[in-house]
C-alpha cells in the first residue's frame, strides 16, 4: 500500500511539476512570435537577447527555492509546522533581499547590460525599452518561482500548475491588447510579460 501511495504521489506530482514549470517558458515563447510579428525581426531579435536575464530570474528562484523547500518537506513531513512555516518565511525574506540587490543593479547599469548582451544601434533602444519593466520586475519573477516551488511542496503541484496557466493566458490576452489594440510595440510586450508573471505570483 505505501508502495502504491508513493508511486501514485510520485507521478502526480511530475505530471502538474512539469506543467507548473511551462509558465515562463510558455510565456517568453509567446512574446517572441507575436513581437516577431506585431514589432519585426529587430523586436525579436531582442526578446532573444533578453533571455539570460530571465534565466537569472530562474537561476536565483529555484536555487533559494529548491533548497528552502527541502527542508520545508522534512519539517513537514515530522509534522512540525511552525519550524515549517520560519522555513518558508525566511525564503521569502532571502529571495526577496536578492532579488531587490538585482534589480537595483540591473536597472543602475541597464546601458551597460544591453550592450553586454550584444544590443547594438537600433536594438540597443529596443532592448533598453523592453528590459525597463523586466529589470524593475526582477523580485516578481524570483519570488514566482520560489512560490511556485513551494506550493508543491505543501502537497498542491495543482495550484503551481494553474499559477502557470494563468501566467499564459494572462500574458496571451495582453499581448495582443497592448501591441496590437494599443500599439505599445516592444513596451507593451515587456508590460504584458511582467503582469502576467505578477498575477501567476498572486495566484499561488
Amino acid at each position: 500500500m505505501e508502495e502504491r501511495f508513493a508511486k501514485s504521489a510520485y507521478h502526480s506530482f511530475l505530471l502538474w511539476g512539469i506543467c507548473s514549470s511551462f509558465g515562463v517558458t510558455v510565456s517568453t515563447l509567446i512574446d517572441a512570435i507575436l513581437v516577431g510579428n506585431f514589432v519585426g525581426s529587430d523586436g525579436l531579435a531582442v526578446t532573444n537577447l533578453s533571455t539570460p536575464v530571465f534565466l537569472l530570474y530562474s537561476l536565483l528562484g529555484i536555487t533559494v527555492g529548491t533548497g528552502a523547500n527541502i527542508l520545508t518537506g522534512r519539517q513537514l513531513g515530522e509534522a512540525d509546522v511552525k519550524q515549517a512555516d520560519r522555513t518558508f518565511n525566511a525564503q521569502i525574506s532571502a529571495g526577496f533581499l536578492i532579488s531587490i540587490l538585482l534589480m537595483v543593479c540591473l536597472v543602475v547599469f541597464r546601458n551597460e547590460i544591453c550592450i553586454l548582451l550584444g544590443a547594438r544601434g537600433e536594438l540597443f533602444y529596443l532592448a533598453n525599452s523592453y528590459l525597463f519593466s523586466v529589470f524593475f520586475s526582477a523580485p516578481i519573477f524570483v519570488i514566482y518561482h520560489i512560490f511556485a516551488l513551494s506550493v508543491r511542496t505543501d502537497g498542491d503541484p495543482k495550484l503551481a500548475a494553474a499559477a502557470a496557466a494563468t501566467v499564459i493566458a494572462v500574458n496571451l490576452c495582453l499581448d495582443f491588447l497592448f501591441m496590437l489594440g494599443f500599439g505599445m510595440g516592444i513596451v507593451g510586450a515587456s508590460l504584458s510579460l511582467c503582469i502576467a508573471e505578477t498575477s501567476g505570483l498572486v495566484f499561488c
